[in-house]
């Protein structure tokens, strides 16, 4: 079996950031110019083995099905195929229209006026209307979680002047935020007022603003919709007949994500014609043994996704910037980069593929003189002896345990102590909360929430995104948020990316994380009867430039016979 292989590219993928008065129109409902050409479309009504039904995997369960909430790569893909966006990333690395056929923006870039399709419908068969792109914006601001800190600097408010119409107004410029605007998936509001918990009154007037319902419904407008939900199994979604972008014949007219990090159960069922697509992000030993299955290939590619080891700036010993330095010169980033399937060592804290994405040439680099100077520098100088780093990792994936290990060991033959605790996903969610549970040290892979380096800058290191999974570290530094403000508030393309490296040298200085990796997302797929956009795209020697999820947009797929 051949294995498909993006290699890394140092080209920057052209983002639609618009600045001063324009506008876009609108092109049809798939990943555009992106999107592979798909060969035998009229042919594709048989399917081997899966009886039209699109199956993967992936490691964890998803927390809850409610678009506010939810960012880890599981709930990601079922939010793509689930709810739709006002705009759409294609593979290019272009944001397309949407939901909304076209947009204007303000010369002093504060406003922008969205025309809304008026042909698309909710799976509750109520007409998608501005007002209810206005009550998502509402909930997810007035909610605060998930994808709200991209926003959270800049937005005013948003308005609905008609039913095709909605207006939004920032209190500063965004540069990126055409590009963002892919996060903001839009709900009914009938259909989430309609399930409040009257017993919850967390948002005031708005109860629970309906999250408890979501957290295994829908009140979305995608291709797939909701029709069975196991919390800790899986989530079966149904074809959307009415779906505003039509149906080409080999469609699957189901998608269930299994949740099971067993990786002998995604053998035997990838074997057995039960499994389409496997998790990513499993081990070396899995990809090549399913990819000498007949049938069976792996799709490996770059999506900008960073391995960090994430330190805790709030709690000892991790609190010093020079004892965090010290630990990050005790790692050898050679050897880390090949516990991974794909990997390569990192040339920046954000993506080096990413529109905007700073190249750091000095990044700290194996050295155990260079580590001990900085020990010396620690307040904890003279207390190397007793201090204990606590790494607490999930156990999602088997690479976790294996770099957990292989971090230890470097630490114990400095002589620096160390304690290894393994836990579910949800359960590191649950403990980077807050400063006070946050381990010392913790491994999570990052990438970005829109296609352009500032949104890894912003998820990373803004201080309105700790306490998520994507920045456990508790940083809090005034000073670089101020920076991030001001470097995503910049219109100019070239002007922003130069604070962009402002920053970057800026969080290289104050080092809360270590840059593992940098991983290829790695799926098995059936290519003897899936066809999977994101595949061929990839077969062709190209980088699909998108967002996290985007890749398993399923509508897309096709399901043939061999």
């Amino acid at each position: 079996m051949k294995k498909l292989i993006a290699f890394l590219l140092s080209t920057a993928m052209l983002v639609t950031a618009l600045a001063g008065c324009g506008s876009e129109t609108a092109s049809t409902p798939d990943q555009g110019e992106a999107a592979v050409e798909e060969a035998g479309d009229a042919e594709a009504t048989t399917v081997t083995g899966t009886d039209k039904t699109m199956i993967v995997t992936n490691g964890e369960a998803c927390a809850t099905c409610d678009p506010v909430g939810a960012s880890a790569i599981q709930e990601q893909m079922l939010q793509v195929n689930v709810y739709d966006s006002l705009v759409f990333p294609t593979f290019d690395g272009e944001m397309i229209p949407w939901v909304a056929e076209s947009w204007d923006i303000s010369e002093d870039g504060l406003q922008y006026t969205f025309h809304l399709r008026d042909d698309v419908k909710f799976h509750n068969g109520d007409t998608l209307k501005a007002s209810d792109v206005v009550f998502s914006m509402n909930r997810l601001m007035t909610m605060a979680i998930s994808y709200s800190f991209m926003w959270a600097d800049c937005f005013d408010s948003c308005e609905a002047i008609d039913d095709t119409t909605v207006v939004f107004n920032l209190k500063i410029p965004f540069g990126p935020f055409i590009s963002s605007l892919c996060r903001l998936y839009i709900v009914s509001e009938a259909e989430v007022m309609a399930h409040l918990d009257d017993a919850d009154t967390t948002y005031g007037d708005m109860k629970d603003y309906g999250a408890n319902w979501l957290l295994s419904n829908d009140a979305g407008s995608g291709p797939y919709m909701i029709s069975d939900y196991s919390a800790e199994n899986y989530v079966v979604c149904d074809k959307f007949a009415d779906y505003w972008g039509g149906w080409e014949e080999g469609a699957p007219e189901q998608m269930k994500i299994v949740f099971t990090k067993e990786e002998t159960t995604m053998k035997t069922m990838m074997k057995n014609n039960e499994l389409d697509i496997s998790a990513p992000y499993q081990s070396t030993e899995f990809y090549e043994s399913v990819d000498a299955m007949e049938g069976i290939d792996v799709a490996s590619y770059d999506t900008g996704m960073v391995q960090y080891l994430m330190y805790n700036c709030q709690k000892a010993p991790t609190d010093d910037a020079n004892f965090r330095k010290g630990l990050s010169y005790l790692i050898d980033y050679a050897v880390t980069k090949t516990l991974y399937y794909d990997a390569d060592e990192c040339t920046t804290y954000y993506c080096s593929n990413l529109p905007g994405a700073s190249i750091v040439d000095d990044l700290y680099a194996y050295s155990t003189e260079k580590a001990q100077e900085c020990f010396d520098a620690s307040k904890y100088a003279d207390q190397l002896d007793d201090v204990v780093v606590d790494l607490t990792f999930h156990n999602a994936t088997s690479d976790n345990e294996v770099l957990a290990t292989y971090i230890k060991s470097q630490l114990d033959a400095f002589g620096i102590k160390s304690e290894i605790t393994m836990v579910p996903w949800l359960t590191l969610v649950d403990l980077v909360s807050t400063p006070e549970t946050s381990p010392g040290a913790t491994s999570v892979s990052v990438t970005a929430d829109y296609w352009e380096a500032g949104a890894m800058i912003s998820s990373r290191y803004s201080s309105a995104n700790t306490g998520t999974w994507m920045n456990s570290e508790w940083l809090c530094d005034d000073e670089l948020d101020a920076m991030i403000t001001d470097a995503l508030a910049t219109p100019d393309d070239t002007e922003r990316y130069a604070k962009y490296d402002e920053i970057t040298n800026y969080v290289k200085d104050v080092c809360p994380c270590a840059l593992i990796a940098s991983v290829y997302q790695s799926a098995a797929y059936h290519a003897d009867y899936v066809e999977w956009p994101v595949a061929q795209y990839v077969q062709e020697g190209k980088i699909p430039a998108c967002p996290a999820g985007y890749h398993y947009y399923f509508h897309d797929c096709k399901l043939i016979a061999e």
